[in-house]
């Protein structure tokens, strides 16, 4: 087979004009040094990944640079996507249009290691995308970085990351099951695989692995089963796809902890600037309750779900539940867990704008949800 990967036909040698008139290419010179200034970053790694934007309204937190790969990815469909990453007014393009990093720097990229070139597919006309982003929640403002390649997982995992000995700190396994939607050459859920195996050969590791798959040892060579080490339960995630709600979870390895995923006595980035403080006795109480979470400990009729149905931000559900609140006199209320991982900020925000409830207690189900709302929190609670 021929190697296409190296095929520069479609990149004009001095620019690329987007639908919108803007120039949208990166210099030869710049493009490189982007790509190197990954190592310090903290990098979320979603190979397979089609257009799905969630990991940029769940992971802000952890994360300030997402490596987005699909080796389907088309770049007449990639013309314009920031429409799709601004759709809800949550996320806006920073400073600069979305550009064009040039072919022959990313190339080298999605180009297989001499050792697996019989065995990996290759890339014809490899593209990267590189794109500035501010991600809104409430008066905060995060900086963060997105790289979109037209490389396959495996062989961007290798020359992106092992090669450079660092690692993303997590790595999303959803879209990743061999065939899924006809298009995967290998199934990313198995340890003994192509993604796995570069995974383990690097002396760095990341420190949270999000599927939607649970831990399973089928021996069964042809299950769909997800069988990394990383099987200890961090964090349970609602991701809205498609018309229904899916289910993952971020998994850690056992008998660790993810040393920099937040704690309740680390309050960094959660605190927002130009908050108006009332007096603790004229705003709501925010308490966190330790997990696990037991039903017994909810009183009847107190229960409200911030829950992403509510709306699309926890601003949004929050909103609900002070109208509901009023609505009902409820002066005290709780809620079992919360799916707005990356916004304890507005969270913080609220409890000083508002009387009512009196007080809102949060049940954790999970270490992740009290590293992420307990910032934010007046009380931490067995």
């Amino acid at each position: 087979m021929p190697d296409a990967a190296h095929d520069d036909s479609d990149f004009d040698a001095d620019r690329i004009i987007d639908e919108a008139g803007h120039d949208t290419v990166k210099s030869r010179e710049e493009t490189p040094s982007l790509i190197e200034n990954l190592r310090g970053s903290r990098i979320f790694f979603y190979p397979a990944c089609g257009h799905d934007w969630n990991p940029l309204h769940h992971f802000t937190h952890l994360c300030d640079t997402f490596v987005y790969c699909d080796y389907n990815a088309d770049r007449d469909e990639m013309i314009g996507f920031e429409r799709e990453l601004e759709e809800g007014g949550y996320l806006e393009i920073a400073a600069e249009m979305p550009m064009t990093l040039y072919g022959d720097n990313v190339n080298p990229l999605a180009t297989p290691n001499p050792e697996q070139a019989d065995d990996f597919p290759h890339v014809e006309k490899a593209f990267g995308k590189f794109v500035r982003l501010t991600r809104k929640i409430g008066s905060l403002r995060r900086e963060i970085r997105l790289f979109y390649f037209r490389a396959e997982g495996a062989t961007l995992y290798r020359n992106l990351f092992t090669e450079r000995s660092i690692a993303p700190r997590i790595i999303c396994l959803k879209q990743c099951q061999d065939g899924f939607g006809g298009q995967n050459w290998t199934n990313f859920l198995n340890w003994d695989g192509p993604l796995a195996r570069q995974v383990w050969e690097n002396r760095v590791r990341p420190e949270l692995i999000v599927s939607q798959y649970e831990p399973n040892d089928d021996p069964n060579p042809m299950a769909q089963v997800y069988n990394w080490p990383w099987r200890r339960v961090w964090q349970e995630h609602e991701w809205p796809f498609g018309n229904a709600m899916t289910q993952l979870m971020s998994y850690v390895l056992p008998g660790t902890l993810p040393p920099s995923a937040g704690s309740p006595m680390n309050c960094h980035g959660v605190i927002a600037r130009n908050v108006k403080q009332r007096r603790i006795g004229e705003r709501t109480i925010i308490k966190i309750k330790k997990p696990p979470c037991l039903p017994g400990n909810i009183p009847d009729g107190a229960q409200f779900q911030l829950g992403r149905d509510e709306g699309r931000t926890l601003e949004d559900a929050l909103a609900c539940l002070t109208e509901g609140c009023v609505r009902e006199r409820i002066e005290h209320v709780h809620s079992v867990g919360c799916y707005f991982e990356d916004e304890a900020p507005a969270l913080y925000e609220w409890k000083w704008k508002t009387t009512f409830p009196k007080t809102l207690t949060i049940h954790c189900e999970t270490e992740g949800d009290l590293a992420c709302y307990g910032p934010a929190a007046d009380e931490i609670v067995d």
